[in-house]
């Protein structure tokens, strides 16, 4: 990384991160520019540069099903480890500790989220005794996952959405279930709503000739409203 003269004792890489370890080497030359016969050398002088501040992570969440809500993050430079916090939505809560990864992980999953209890969820940055700040209005919620589309059949009554049922416990499934479907170009609307133990549902407001792309929500009563789920936003397409 750059040549001195015989007289030189000392030198200062002023090109070092931050966070990054190196390690270092001196040759002796008999010659100028480094060239010529060398002194023998050492191979194992490492060193660490401190930190001394770190980015803060960018978090996002993503529900996973009625009881796990995923944490991601973005990558900070010279971190060491992340510790993931979270604290319920509401006043005189603060945020504990649910889990540490190592800086090479960058994902982290809650599994004991409250079915639709309101989180705010946030991640540290380490690096020693060093540590970042951190975001604290980054919210998640554990809702039931996207009901498993079947398909979309066609047929003379109209066309018929069939899915899995979607889940709120181990062993209890949604109190109902909302059909939408869109056009090309257009955005999702309400074609019915069935009960808990409905798995399909035909559309015969559909029209001949016309391709309808469908997908099912799941609902939850819970405090006196409804707890929606997630839903595939990709959806089942047919034409009758």
């Amino acid at each position: 990384i750059a040549n001195v003269t015989g007289d030189v004792t000392s030198y200062t890489d002023e090109t070092a991160e931050a966070g990054k370890t190196y390690y270092y080497t001196v040759r002796g030359f008999w010659g100028e520019n480094a060239t010529g016969t060398a002194t023998k050398y050492p191979s194992d002088v490492m060193v660490s540069v401190n930190v001394t501040a770190l980015d803060m992570p960018v978090v996002a969440t993503k529900s996973v099903n009625y009881s796990n809500v995923d944490v991601s993050w973005d990558a900070v430079e010279g971190a060491q480890k992340y510790v993931i916090y979270r604290k319920e939505a509401k006043a005189g809560t603060a945020f504990k500790s649910i889990g540490t990864v190592s800086a090479a992980t960058l994902k982290f999953r809650d599994s004991k989220a409250s079915l639709g209890v309101n989180y705010y969820y946030t991640v540290k940055a380490y690096a020693g005794s060093v540590a970042s700040d951190y975001q604290r209005s980054v919210t998640g919620m554990a809702v039931m996952s996207s009901p498993a589309l079947k398909g979309a059949q066609a047929s003379s009554k109209g066309i018929t959405v069939t899915w899995s049922g979607s889940l709120v416990s181990a062993n209890q499934f949604a109190d109902g279930y909302r059909v939408f479907r869109k056009t090309a170009g257009s955005s999702w609307k309400t074609v019915g709503t069935v009960g808990k133990n409905v798995r399909s549902f035909t559309d015969t407001t559909a029209k001949a000739g016309t391709t309808y792309t469908y997908t099912v929500r799941a609902y939850y009563k819970m405090n006196g409203a409804n707890l929606w789920g997630t839903y595939d936003a990709k959806g089942v397409s047919a034409a009758k």
